[in-house]
């Protein structure tokens, strides 16, 4: 497994200065696809996997596709596609904390691209952040709320800027594929 680093970008997204989730090696999205997760078929089939041939840098990152077609579209409008939050995890970032995340776990909501990680027993924040009436069990959100509260939260402490990366060896962090 390759190891996950934290980096900043100043291109664009929410806030100035921002991390992003990347591999070792650079890479965002732990190397899928990102237009194939807004795909109709991608919450059934997840995400595709890149080709190391094919890909495209922004700001920091280096993203791999699938097709060049999804090259050229992610080109046209990298906005459209770019992980919230830098790609760390959606629930972690509206408590005001960072996470790795499981690049296969996701979910579009509001036309952007969320994903979340795996808690320690197999259990991933995704099913939390969609439950609004779960108390969690880290004592965060104890009569619950709703997803487009959680949303508003995340984006609010994300433009504040993020705090340091904390998570050591936690949730899933991405590999290259």
């Amino acid at each position: 497994m390759a190891s996950a680093v934290a980096t900043h970008s100043t291109d664009g997204g929410i806030g100035d200065v921002h991390h992003v989730c990347l591999t070792a090696d650079g890479l965002a999205l732990s190397g899928y696809d990102a237009t194939s997760y807004f795909d109709e078929d991608a919450q059934q089939r997840g995400p595709l996997a890149g080709q190391p041939g094919i890909t495209a840098t922004h700001g920091t990152a280096t993203y791999r596709f699938a097709t060049e077609a999804n090259r050229d579209r992610f080109l046209a409008n990298p906005q459209n596609f770019l992980p919230q939050f830098g790609g760390f995890c959606a629930k972690a970032v509206s408590e005001n904390d960072v996470y790795w995340v499981n690049a296969k776990t996701f979910l579009i909501q509001d036309g952007k691209l969320l994903l979340f990680y795996d808690m320690e027993g197999g259990a991933n924040t995704k099913d939390f952040w969609l439950d609004s009436k779960r108390r969690w069990d880290d004592g965060s959100h104890p009569q619950g709320s709703d997803v487009a509260t959680r949303l508003r939260a995340a984006e609010t402490y994300w433009k504040a800027g993020p705090p340091p990366v904390k998570q050591e060896g936690g949730g899933v962090q991405p590999t290259s594929k």
